[in-house]
């Protein structure tokens, strides 16, 4: 394993729930996060009768965890290849969040960088547009991205 080399977030999006197969399409960020978001979740169920102070919390479910990325794509070329920014948003969206219509759902996600290794579905993204050029096109986005985790059925069912 090289040591040293910038290695780019990539997004793999699958049409089969346990990621088998080759991916059907990878977005590679232009540049790394500078930092993400997980968020860990129990639920619990409170069953407290009229009047009591208190409740007991009966457990419910664990909640898929969820990660958020800020994601930025520049158009300018000044720190990188020059790129059209609205296809690249095209593209993300394409890649994580649009329907396929094959499956009938959005595609099954493989987040990587580094160590990190999420197996996923798109929740949500904001898009900001920061720039534009004279004529009005956007030179420069901000998506504020989320996912969240997901497991195979016959993995959760053995885990469970």
């Amino acid at each position: 394993m090289e040591t040293g080399k910038l290695k780019k977030m990539f997004i793999e999006a699958y049409t089969k729930e346990d990621h088998s197969g080759s991916p059907v399409d990878t977005f590679t960020l232009m540049f790394n996060p500078e930092n993400y978001s997980r968020k860990y979740a129990v639920k619990y169920k409170a069953s407290q009768g009229a009047g009591d102070i208190a409740s007991p919390q009966n457990f419910e479910s664990i909640e898929p965890e969820t990660y958020d990325f800020t994601f930025i794509l520049d158009g300018t070329g000044v720190a990188g290849p020059k790129v059209v920014v609205h296809e690249e948003v095209e593209h993300f969206l394409d890649v994580t969040g649009r329907n396929n219509g094959d499956i009938h759902r959005p595609h099954y996600l493989l987040l990587n960088w580094g160590t990190m290794l999420i197996k996923g579905v798109f929740k949500s993204a904001d898009i900001n547009f920061k720039l534009f050029s004279p004529d009005g096109k956007p030179l420069r986005a901000e998506i504020k991205a989320s996912f969240a985790g997901a497991m195979e059925d016959a993995r959760r069912v053995a885990e469970a």
